[in-house]
């Protein structure tokens, strides 16, 4: 009776129909499985003779991982004759999360629950049909009535609709005369128009209305957060927010809502969105669902795996006892991490070199390079965190093979990439390894007047430095500058 009551109060805020007792009311909570989730097909109408595929993507966010494949070859008797075709397939996606399915030129996204059965149903005939009355696509499944709907009203409901004349160059023109009071006050009447619109509209089940209202509150604060840096922009003038700017979003907590879960490619996303948008705005986090908390974790103690960094014992403790769907993936990816350190450590290339601390100035960079004299050199500036410095370090493995033991290469980063994270990234890059302290690095990328990272310098065998590159130049331009 209690949880009856809590829906119907839910419904009413959101204004859906109860006598629709049929219709999905909200959007119940993520589900976690190590079970596959099945889907189901049934393409009515169909006519063709030809074998043809179905296809699917789904990218993994937990676990980097992009699935795509064609499945299900399908094919009808008769040509004269439409009829069904079916397909059926299975998904391994640990949580409910968004799934794209494409048939000849039509692509379809919803939602996929791990360990249940979803059916789609597409009519060829109402496809084709722009004046169909009902829906050429529809679902089975604990979420037949969201999914159905999510890919009917989808695009009529895009959230960046109602804000269209406020974002964009139209914000560029309003920033010239709105203060950002005037504009907060557009923004959550066009809000409400939209709230209001939506909630009268009889079509759609109230879940997909509790998803809409999430990105239209996310639609909200995204603008607010970037037109004060549109208005700086526009009048060359500093703008100081006003008090409680952000107090409607603060008190919405639209991550909060089961909605706001799905409005982005991948679940996970949706966290890491509520962590960087809530310190920007309200100081802190926004809050997320409890059922997220799972996926919190995994995707926390998942990005420490993936950075070559093995979990400690507090960390495993951790993962066992609050993702029990999860850390099978992540024990998996874990495991891996460990055995190939094992290997490296026990055919090390890399080498590990004590620096003097205390040396400053111009001397430091002295002090490197003094014991590679006699052979060409490579410095290499970069940080464990150092997306194209990473990428450069693979370019450049055929190089390196090609001049070895004809040339040295030597990193350099400092405190800030992780000492742990350092550690567990350098067994893959073979050459010498310096960890200087935070002045000296700052100290080194002065001297050579450089502002970003990777940065590269190249330095002959008598000690002069022959060049400096900000940003990977080339195999070809290194060599070339090496064999100087």
């Amino acid at each position: 009776m209690k949880q009856r009551l809590v829906i119907m109060l839910a419904a009413l805020m959101l204004g859906i129909n109860l006598e629709a007792k049929d219709r999905l009311l909200v959007i119940p909570d993520i589900v976690y499985s190590t079970a596959p989730a099945t889907v189901k097909g049934v393409i009515k109408n169909y006519t063709t003779t030809e074998p043809e595929n179905v296809t699917y993507e789904y990218y993994g966010q937990l676990v980097q991982n992009y699935q795509q494949a064609s499945v299900a070859r399908i094919s009808a008797t008769s040509p004269d004759k439409p009829g069904d075709a079916t397909f059926e397939f299975k998904v391994k996606n640990y949580y409910t999360d968004r799934f794209k399915l494409t048939f000849r030129d039509r692509t379809f996204v919803f939602l996929l629950v791990p360990g249940e059965e979803t059916t789609i149903t597409i009519d060829m005939k109402l496809l084709n049909d722009e004046k169909a009355k009902k829906p050429a696509v529809t679902f089975g499944g604990s979420l037949a009535d969201f999914n159905t709907d999510f890919v009917q009203y989808a695009g009529e409901y895009d959230s960046s609709k109602p804000f269209a004349s406020l974002t964009g160059d139209a914000a560029s023109e309003l920033a010239k005369t709105l203060t950002l009071e005037q504009y907060k006050a557009s923004l959550l009447t066009a809000y409400q128009n939209a709230t209001k619109a939506l909630n009268a509209d009889k079509r759609q089940s109230g879940a997909f209305k509790q998803y809409v209202n999430s990105t239209y509150q996310y639609r909200v604060l995204y603008n607010l957060y970037t037109f004060p840096r549109i208005k700086q922009a526009t009048t060359k003038t500093a703008i100081a927010l006003p008090d409680g700017y952000f107090a409607e979003i603060e008190e919405w907590q639209p991550f909060a809502d089961n909605g706001m879960m799905y409005a982005f490619p991948t679940a996970s996303y949706m966290l890491t969105l509520a962590s960087s948008m809530g310190n920007a705005t309200i100081g802190r986090p926004f809050d997320t669902p409890k059922a997220c908390e799972q996926l919190k974790v995994g995707s926390t103690l998942m990005s420490k795996v993936r950075d070559g960094i093995p979990l400690k014992d507090e960390q495993l403790a951790e993962l066992n006892a609050k993702c029990p769907e999860l850390k099978e993936i992540v024990l998996k990816k874990n495991e891996a991490v460990v055995a190939h350190l094992e290997e490296s450590r026990r055919n090390p290339q890399f080498f590990v070199k004590d620096f003097d601390p205390s040396l400053e100035g111009e001397a430091i960079f002295k002090a490197l390079i003094a014991p590679y004299k006699g052979k060409p050199l490579l410095v290499d500036f970069w940080a464990t965190w150092c997306g194209p410095c990473k990428a450069a370090m693979k370019t450049i493995l055929p190089l390196k093979e090609e001049l070895k033991g004809k040339a040295n290469f030597i990193y350099l980063t400092g405190p800030t990439s992780p000492k742990d994270a350092w550690e567990a990234q350098i067994p893959d890059i073979h050459g010498d390894h310096y960890y200087v302290t935070a002045e000296q690095y700052s100290a080194l990328l002065k001297q050579f007047e450089s502002q970003g990272i990777p940065t590269y310098v190249v330095v002959d065998k008598d000690g002069n430095i022959v060049a400096k590159h900000i940003g990977y130049p080339g195999n070809d331009t290194i060599k070339e500058e090496l064999s100087k």
